[in-house]
């Protein structure tokens, strides 16, 4: 998924950004995105905290 919103959050999280708020309906795909994009920071070294 590629959305300009994923690309951002994925970004944001592999940057310098500490806290993110993400707020959307249900079935946009929240949890999905954010699992994506820790899994990309994980991959980058970066501890994540849940």
């Amino acid at each position: 998924m590629s959305t300009p919103v994923y690309m951002e959050l994925q970004q944001f999280i592999r940057g310098t950004g500490r806290i993110a708020v993400v707020k959307a309906p249900p079935g946009s795909g929240k949890s999905y995105n954010l699992l994506e994009a820790l899994d990309g920071a994980l991959a980058d070294g970066k501890r994540i905290a849940i």
